[in-house]
Protein backbone atom coordinates (compact mmCIF):
# COMPACT_ATOMS: atom_id res chain seq x y z
CA UNK A 1 0.00 0.00 0.00
CA UNK A 2 1.59 3.68 -0.97
CA UNK A 3 0.45 6.54 1.21
CA UNK A 4 1.72 10.05 0.17
CA UNK A 5 0.51 13.32 2.17
CA UNK A 6 0.06 16.19 -0.37
CA UNK A 7 0.20 19.63 2.45
CA UNK A 8 0.57 22.55 0.49
CA UNK A 9 -2.63 21.99 -1.90
CA UNK A 10 -5.74 23.75 -1.85
CA UNK A 11 -8.95 23.10 -3.52
CA UNK A 12 -12.41 22.43 -3.77
CA UNK A 13 -14.29 19.13 -3.17
CA UNK A 14 -17.46 19.33 -5.00
CA UNK A 15 -20.06 16.72 -5.43
CA UNK A 16 -23.90 15.86 -6.05
CA UNK A 17 -26.63 13.46 -3.96
CA UNK A 18 -30.18 13.61 -4.19
CA UNK A 19 -32.03 14.79 -0.47
CA UNK A 20 -34.32 11.43 0.78
CA UNK A 21 -37.14 12.85 1.81
CA UNK A 22 -38.16 14.75 -1.97
CA UNK A 23 -35.91 13.46 -4.29
CA UNK A 24 -34.20 16.42 -5.55
CA UNK A 25 -30.76 16.48 -7.28
CA UNK A 26 -28.36 18.91 -4.74
CA UNK A 27 -25.02 19.99 -4.97
CA UNK A 28 -22.12 21.24 -2.44
CA UNK A 29 -18.93 22.19 -2.03
CA UNK A 30 -16.29 22.06 0.64
CA UNK A 31 -12.92 23.64 0.31
CA UNK A 32 -9.67 21.60 2.17
CA UNK A 33 -5.90 22.92 2.52
CA UNK A 34 -4.46 19.69 3.11
CA UNK A 35 -4.89 15.98 1.00
CA UNK A 36 -3.87 12.42 2.11
CA UNK A 37 -3.75 9.70 -0.65
CA UNK A 38 -3.80 5.99 0.24
CA UNK A 39 -3.62 3.72 -2.67
CA UNK A 40 -4.45 0.01 -2.43
CA UNK A 41 -4.84 -3.14 -4.35
CA UNK A 42 -8.99 -2.20 -4.68
CA UNK A 43 -9.36 1.07 -3.78
CA UNK A 44 -7.86 5.03 -3.77
CA UNK A 45 -8.77 6.42 -0.51
CA UNK A 46 -8.83 10.05 0.01
CA UNK A 47 -8.87 12.07 3.25
CA UNK A 48 -9.37 15.94 2.94
CA UNK A 49 -9.42 18.28 6.39
CA UNK A 50 -12.78 20.27 6.66
CA UNK A 51 -11.79 23.83 6.96
CA UNK A 52 -14.94 25.14 8.67
CA UNK A 53 -15.70 21.77 10.87
CA UNK A 54 -12.30 21.03 11.28
CA UNK A 55 -12.30 17.55 10.54
CA UNK A 56 -10.85 14.67 8.51
CA UNK A 57 -13.38 13.60 6.02
CA UNK A 58 -12.79 10.77 3.70
CA UNK A 59 -13.59 9.71 0.19
CA UNK A 60 -13.09 6.28 -0.73
CA UNK A 61 -12.82 5.11 -5.39
CA UNK A 62 -12.97 1.46 -5.35
CA UNK A 63 -10.86 0.29 -8.99
CA UNK A 64 -13.83 -1.32 -10.16
CA UNK A 65 -18.08 -2.17 -8.83
CA UNK A 66 -17.32 -5.90 -9.00
CA UNK A 67 -14.41 -8.21 -7.75
CA UNK A 68 -14.43 -11.52 -8.38
CA UNK A 69 -11.61 -14.20 -7.00
CA UNK A 70 -10.22 -11.21 -5.65
CA UNK A 71 -10.05 -9.88 -9.00
CA UNK A 72 -11.62 -6.51 -10.11
CA UNK A 73 -13.83 -6.76 -12.92
CA UNK A 74 -13.58 -3.40 -15.28
CA UNK A 75 -11.83 -0.02 -14.91
CA UNK A 76 -14.54 1.78 -15.27
CA UNK A 77 -13.93 3.75 -12.19
CA UNK A 78 -10.18 3.75 -12.68
CA UNK A 79 -10.70 5.73 -16.32
CA UNK A 80 -12.78 8.23 -13.72
CA UNK A 81 -10.02 8.66 -10.97
CA UNK A 82 -7.46 9.19 -14.46
CA UNK A 83 -9.74 11.81 -16.04
CA UNK A 84 -10.33 13.77 -12.67
CA UNK A 85 -6.61 14.12 -11.81
CA UNK A 86 -6.03 15.29 -15.31
CA UNK A 87 -8.45 17.71 -15.77
CA UNK A 88 -7.15 18.84 -11.64
CA UNK A 89 -3.41 18.72 -12.38
CA UNK A 90 -3.69 20.20 -15.82
CA UNK A 91 -6.72 22.93 -15.85
CA UNK A 92 -6.87 24.13 -12.23
CA UNK A 93 -3.86 23.39 -10.41
CA UNK A 94 -1.06 25.84 -11.15
CA UNK A 95 1.64 24.93 -8.55
CA UNK A 96 4.90 22.77 -9.14
CA UNK A 97 4.46 19.22 -8.84
CA UNK A 98 7.50 17.00 -7.63
CA UNK A 99 7.39 13.82 -9.34
CA UNK A 100 8.43 10.73 -7.56
CA UNK A 101 9.57 7.18 -7.75
CA UNK A 102 9.89 4.43 -5.30
CA UNK A 103 12.59 2.25 -6.60
CA UNK A 104 10.66 -1.42 -6.36
CA UNK A 105 13.39 -3.10 -7.66
CA UNK A 106 16.01 -2.72 -4.46
CA UNK A 107 15.87 -5.12 -2.29
CA UNK A 108 15.10 -3.25 0.59
CA UNK A 109 11.91 -1.92 -0.96
CA UNK A 110 11.10 -5.29 -2.47
CA UNK A 111 11.15 -6.93 1.40
CA UNK A 112 8.71 -4.09 2.33
CA UNK A 113 6.54 -4.96 -0.39
CA UNK A 114 6.27 -8.13 0.60
CA UNK A 115 5.76 -7.30 4.20
CA UNK A 116 3.25 -4.65 3.46
CA UNK A 117 1.07 -7.37 1.12
CA UNK A 118 0.99 -9.57 3.96
CA UNK A 119 -0.28 -7.13 6.39
CA UNK A 120 -3.12 -5.77 4.10
CA UNK A 121 -4.64 -9.03 4.04
CA UNK A 122 -4.27 -10.73 7.20
CA UNK A 123 -7.95 -10.21 7.84
CA UNK A 124 -9.24 -12.21 4.71
CA UNK A 125 -6.34 -14.89 6.16
CA UNK A 126 -7.37 -14.75 9.43
CA UNK A 127 -11.21 -14.94 8.85
CA UNK A 128 -11.57 -18.48 7.54
CA UNK A 129 -9.26 -19.93 10.70
CA UNK A 130 -12.46 -19.15 12.66
CA UNK A 131 -14.42 -21.36 11.24
CA UNK A 132 -13.00 -24.70 11.33
CA UNK A 133 -14.86 -28.03 10.70
CA UNK A 134 -16.61 -30.53 13.37
CA UNK A 135 -15.04 -30.28 16.74
CA UNK A 136 -11.71 -28.65 16.17
CA UNK A 137 -11.01 -24.74 18.35
CA UNK A 138 -11.41 -21.98 15.49
CA UNK A 139 -8.38 -19.65 15.75
CA UNK A 140 -9.31 -16.37 17.07
CA UNK A 141 -7.26 -13.36 17.17
CA UNK A 142 -8.38 -12.00 20.09
CA UNK A 143 -5.11 -10.71 21.03
CA UNK A 144 -1.76 -9.88 20.38
CA UNK A 145 0.26 -12.55 20.96
CA UNK A 146 -2.16 -14.15 18.71
CA UNK A 147 -1.57 -11.98 15.47
CA UNK A 148 1.92 -12.13 16.38
CA UNK A 149 1.90 -16.12 16.32
CA UNK A 150 -0.18 -15.64 12.49
CA UNK A 151 1.92 -13.50 11.30
CA UNK A 152 5.16 -15.00 12.08
CA UNK A 153 4.49 -18.15 10.05
CA UNK A 154 3.00 -15.59 7.30
CA UNK A 155 6.71 -13.99 7.64
CA UNK A 156 8.18 -17.23 6.97
CA UNK A 157 6.61 -17.85 3.28
CA UNK A 158 9.31 -14.91 1.96
CA UNK A 159 11.86 -14.70 4.54
CA UNK A 160 13.88 -17.23 6.20
CA UNK A 161 15.80 -15.46 9.20
CA UNK A 162 12.79 -14.22 10.59
CA UNK A 163 13.93 -13.25 14.67
CA UNK A 164 11.09 -12.73 16.85
CA UNK A 165 11.41 -10.59 19.95
CA UNK A 166 15.31 -9.67 19.68
CA UNK A 167 16.70 -7.40 21.86
CA UNK A 168 17.24 -4.04 20.23
CA UNK A 169 20.22 -1.78 21.12
CA UNK A 170 20.20 0.28 24.05
CA UNK A 171 19.90 3.82 24.70
CA UNK A 172 18.09 4.21 27.79
CA UNK A 173 17.91 2.55 31.39
CA UNK A 174 16.23 -0.30 28.92
CA UNK A 175 16.69 -2.71 26.41
CA UNK A 176 13.59 -2.66 24.21
CA UNK A 177 12.68 -6.16 22.49
CA UNK A 178 10.89 -5.42 18.91
CA UNK A 179 8.25 -7.93 17.78
CA UNK A 180 10.31 -8.78 14.79
CA UNK A 181 13.52 -8.03 12.76
CA UNK A 182 14.32 -9.19 9.75
CA UNK A 183 18.11 -8.73 10.06
CA UNK A 184 19.17 -9.37 6.72
CA UNK A 185 16.96 -6.26 5.28
CA UNK A 186 16.94 -4.05 8.60
CA UNK A 187 13.38 -3.97 9.09
CA UNK A 188 11.71 -4.05 12.52
CA UNK A 189 8.10 -4.80 12.73
CA UNK A 190 6.30 -3.88 15.45
CA UNK A 191 2.43 -5.25 15.95
CA UNK A 192 0.03 -4.01 17.96
CA UNK A 193 -3.92 -5.63 18.21
CA UNK A 194 -6.85 -2.26 18.75
CA UNK A 195 -9.10 -3.49 21.14
CA UNK A 196 -12.26 -1.63 23.08
CA UNK A 197 -9.55 -1.63 26.01
CA UNK A 198 -7.03 -0.70 23.68
CA UNK A 199 -8.50 2.32 21.37
CA UNK A 200 -7.32 4.88 19.33
CA UNK A 201 -5.43 7.24 21.87
CA UNK A 202 -3.75 4.19 23.78
CA UNK A 203 -2.24 3.30 20.06
CA UNK A 204 -1.33 6.72 19.53
CA UNK A 205 1.01 6.94 22.41
CA UNK A 206 2.28 3.44 22.21
CA UNK A 207 3.49 4.25 18.64
CA UNK A 208 4.94 7.07 19.32
CA UNK A 209 7.06 5.89 22.14
CA UNK A 210 8.21 3.13 19.61
CA UNK A 211 9.37 5.27 17.27
CA UNK A 212 11.57 6.94 19.85
CA UNK A 213 12.86 3.36 20.87
CA UNK A 214 14.21 2.43 17.88
CA UNK A 215 14.78 5.00 16.10
CA UNK A 216 18.72 4.82 16.69
CA UNK A 217 18.93 1.73 15.99
CA UNK A 218 21.63 0.65 13.58
CA UNK A 219 20.15 -3.11 12.91
CA UNK A 220 16.51 -1.12 11.90
CA UNK A 221 16.27 0.97 8.45
CA UNK A 222 12.87 0.59 8.28
CA UNK A 223 9.87 0.10 10.91
CA UNK A 224 6.85 -0.86 9.96
CA UNK A 225 3.81 -0.53 12.29
CA UNK A 226 1.16 -3.02 12.01
CA UNK A 227 -2.36 -2.33 13.74
CA UNK A 228 -4.55 -5.33 13.81
CA UNK A 229 -8.32 -3.43 14.45
CA UNK A 230 -11.30 -5.59 13.13
CA UNK A 231 -13.33 -3.78 15.43
CA UNK A 232 -12.65 -0.66 13.67
CA UNK A 233 -11.68 1.14 17.02
CA UNK A 234 -9.66 3.57 14.51
CA UNK A 235 -12.37 5.90 13.19
CA UNK A 236 -9.63 7.49 10.30
CA UNK A 237 -7.93 5.09 9.15
CA UNK A 238 -5.59 7.00 6.62
CA UNK A 239 -5.28 9.80 8.86
CA UNK A 240 -4.13 7.64 11.35
CA UNK A 241 -1.36 5.46 9.10
CA UNK A 242 -0.01 9.62 7.02
CA UNK A 243 0.09 10.42 10.75
CA UNK A 244 3.13 8.48 11.63
CA UNK A 245 4.64 7.69 8.68
CA UNK A 246 7.58 9.39 8.53
CA UNK A 247 11.11 9.37 6.54
CA UNK A 248 14.52 10.70 8.28
CA UNK A 249 18.41 9.88 8.05
CA UNK A 250 18.31 7.43 11.24
CA UNK A 251 14.66 4.94 10.08
CA UNK A 252 11.51 5.30 7.91
CA UNK A 253 8.70 4.50 9.47
CA UNK A 254 5.42 3.25 7.94
CA UNK A 255 2.21 2.26 9.21
CA UNK A 256 -0.52 -0.13 8.31
CA UNK A 257 -4.28 -0.39 9.72
CA UNK A 258 -6.05 -3.57 8.83
CA UNK A 259 -9.19 -4.84 9.55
Amino acid sequence: MLHKSVDQIEGVHSWEGTEKVRGKLTSAETEFTELLVSISEHSVEFAYWHKSHKEWRNISVPCSEVVENDLPQGIENVEKLYSTFYDFFTVEYDGEIDHFNENVNSSEATAVHKIEKIFNRFGEIALPLRERRSDKEPLEMNDEADVQYLLHGLLKLDFDDVRREPHTERHSSVSPRIDFLIQDETIGIEVKRASPTRQEKALRKELSEDKEQYRLDTNIDTLLMFIYDPEKQIENKAEFESSFEQETPQMETRVTVTR
